[in-house]
Order: C-alpha cells, then structure tokens, then sequence
C-alpha cells in the first residue's frame, strides 16, 4: 500500500506507530533502570554536586574518595558541578529514573527532529524518528550512557535543536555555548556554524560558553581557577587513553606506538580537515552536522564508546538516505570493542585483528566522512555558502536550521513508511 493510496489511514497507522514507539522507549529505560544496578557516573555527577554545595573541593584527591562505589574524579568544568547539585538533593532511585527518562525524552528530541528535516511527511518522521529512538537498547552507545547515567544523550539534543530547528526562541548557539561549558567537546559545532557562515551564531555560541565559565567563576572561584589553570592540562585526569572503550585515533596511536604526541596532533587536524570538508559536501545540514560530531569524536584524546551516540541519529539518516548501508549500524549494536582483552593494558597486545576490531568505531566513521567529502558539493549547499541568507528571529544567517536540508518528497517516503510499519 502506497502512502498516496489512503493518506488518512496512512496517517493513523504512523501516528499510532508513533505512540507504539513511544511506550516502547517508556517501558525499555524503566525496565534498564530496574535491573541495573549500576550508574557509577551518575555517582560521580551528584558528587561534584555535593562537593561544590559543601565546598569540598571538585579536583583535590579527596573527591574520589567521596564518590560510592568506585573512586573517581571528576572530570567536568566546574558548571558542570553546579548544574548537578539539584540532582544531588534528590533521592538515589529518583535521580536514576530522572537523568535516565531525561535521556529518553531528548534522544526522541533528537530522532524525531533528524527525521524531519529529511522527510516532508511528518507522520512518517515521527514515526521513524520515535521508531529509532525506542529500539536504543540495540546501540551499545546508548546502552552505555543509560548503564552509566550518563548525559551524552542530554547534550546531544541540546547541540541538534540548536543547528537543526529551522526557527528557534533562543539567539541560535546559546545552547551549543551552555553544552560545551558542561563538557567542553560540543564546543567542536562552533566549526559547523563557522563553515555555514553563521557568524553571528558562532559569536553566540562562544559568548554562552564564556558566560557559563564566569557564572561558574563567580559561584566556585577556587574550583573554576584549578580546572582551568591545572587539571584542564593534566593528561592523566581522564584515565587510560588504551582503553578498549576509548573509540578515536589517539587510543590507536597509544596501542600502537605509546609515543605519539606529534603523529596524534597531525592526524587529528587531518582528521577535523576531513571532516569539515564532508560537512561542507553534505546533502543537507543533517549530515553536516553528523560530520562535524564524528570529528569531533574522532580528533578528541578521550571519546569513550558511550560518547558515539551521534550513531543514532546517523540510523535516522541510512535508513532514510542510503538503506542498503543500513548492515554497518550493526558495528555499533555489537560493539566489537567490548568483547576483547581489555583493561591493566591488555589492549597493548592486541593481535593484528584485534586492532581491526577494537577500533571498529574509528574505522567506519573515517570511511563514512571520506565517503562524504569525495561527494560533488550540493547545489543548495553550494548556494547557502555563497550568500547571506535574511536572518531569522534567531539571528543565524543560514545554515543549519534555516532549511538548507532538502525533505525527501511525499512521493519517496514510501520505502520510509515501509520502514517504520
């Protein structure tokens, strides 16, 4: 059945797809909150809370000790702290459901609006978008930042609504700004509004970042002068860079040859240069965007697995523009990395093949943006980057968000409904 035969019954049917997919996405984090029995970087968030809330200090040996379960530091500019202390204050079960149903809720954000910006039919993007974000459990990425309660999903759907929605309330870069002053690494969309020509959003990203570092200046002076003068630069804050789980080119340098600052350097601004080149070849600001996230990831010194849940989004894109690729996601539900000899450096003695798949993350990402930059630039990409489109309510000036990608035609969801039925 076409979707231009019964549009109405069409409509209903993705419509309670939709709804389907929404009680599935509700039940599967209830249930994973449930039995497990984990969430150690939850641990360490309500910690920082607590240590900035009590003046115990964010980044003295101290704060390990403090933290349940597994001593750890904490890694996060001292915003980050300050934002945590009210789920500090919860109960330990609340907190869990709350960050993990705040997971839930803003990876459908992002799913949902992936899908439509790619496909003019609505009801069938939010079908696809919610059918994609209910099945999170198959994405060792997502597993991960539920497992840990951590907030990659959070952020995520911060930085897509910022470069995505086609208007926004907010000046657009506000919250690409208030993401990278939680966790530094969302700062790398500054690139894409920069290749966009948004200026103005660059600017704005830059001014939200610098005004979350004196908020955090001015409520945790001490803290906010020790990460920024000392740990900031402290290569062993993170922990081991060989780790299976540390998906990007530093961790194979280290695996490979232990001495690598230079080589790690060189290939990592190789690697952004491909990236910014894919974003700048892409067929709409969707792609853009994930080329600009996997090189981030990529270039990054620490990108742990539960970092790629960009992957998501990506399933929105194969599945709605190249659906015969759709096998490769399966890297990410297996998570190759996981299965290997791992920990007290075992990743150092890896065979050959063993490279090969514990560093399978960085190899499809680095094929998928070579695919993309050896792309002929888009003719609407083209356009956008050689004018200055009218401003928005937003004050972008095109781009991302200001409708470069181009809808999939009511006529071509047909495979897409097939899809999510």
């Amino acid at each position: 059945m076409h979707a231009h035969d019964h549009p109405r019954l069409t409509g209903t049917r993705l419509r309670w797809i939709t709804r389907g997919a929404a009680a599935l996405l509700l039940l599967t984090v209830v249930g994973w909150v449930l039995l497990f029995q984990g969430f150690l970087d939850l641990h360490v968030y309500r910690t920082g809370g607590l240590a900035w809330r009590t003046g115990a200090g964010l980044y003295t040996p101290a704060f390990a000790a403090m933290v349940p379960g597994m001593p750890l530091p904490f890694t996060y500019p001292p915003f980050a702290a300050i934002l945590f202390a009210p789920v500090e204050l919860l109960p330990w079960h609340v907190a869990k459901f709350a960050v993990s149903l705040a997971s839930a809720a803003t990876l459908a954000l992002t799913t949902t609006l992936t899908a439509r910006r790619l496909l003019a039919n609505r009801a069938a993007a939010n079908a696809l978008g919610m059918s994609v974000a209910a099945l999170w459990a198959l994405f060792e990425p997502a597993r991960q930042t539920i497992g840990f309660g951590q907030i990659n999903l959070i952020l995520m759907a911060l930085v897509t609504a910022d470069c995505l929605l086609p208007r926004t309330r907010w000046p657009r870069g506000l919250l690409v700004g208030v993401a990278a002053a939680i966790k530094l690494t969302p700062a790398v969309f500054v690139l894409l509004f920069l290749l966009r020509r948004q200026y103005r959003a660059a600017a704005t990203a830059v001014a939200s970042f610098a005004a979350c570092g004196l908020a955090a200046l001015l409520l945790a002076p001490a803290d906010s002068a020790q990460y920024w003068l000392h740990t900031l630069f402290d290569p062993g804050r993170i922990g081991g860079l060989a780790y299976a789980f540390n998906q990007n080119i530093q961790a194979i340098l280290v695996r490979l040859f232990p001495e690598n600052t230079l080589l790690w350097a060189v290939l990592a601004a190789a690697v952004m240069a491909l990236a910014a080149v894919a974003a700048r070849r892409a067929r709409d600001d969707v792609t853009a965007l994930l080329a600009i996230a996997a090189g981030g990831l990529l270039a990054s010194p620490v990108s742990w697995s539960h970092h790629w849940v960009w992957v998501l989004p990506a399933a929105v894109v194969v599945l709605v523009r190249a659906p015969r690729w759709s096998p490769v996601l399966l890297v990410f539900a297996v998570g190759p990395h996981s299965w290997l000899p791992q920990t007290h450096d075992l990743e150092m003695h890896w065979t050959w093949w063993q490279h090969l798949l514990g560093s399978s993350y960085v190899l499809v990402s680095v094929a998928a943006l070579v695919i993309m930059a050896g792309n002929s630039p888009s003719p609407r990409i083209v356009e956008q980057l050689g004018r200055r489109s009218r401003p928005s309510r937003s004050g972008d000036t095109g781009g991302p968000g200001s409708g470069t990608a181009r809808p999939v035609a009511s006529g071509e969801t047909e495979d897409v409904i097939d899809t999510v039925r």
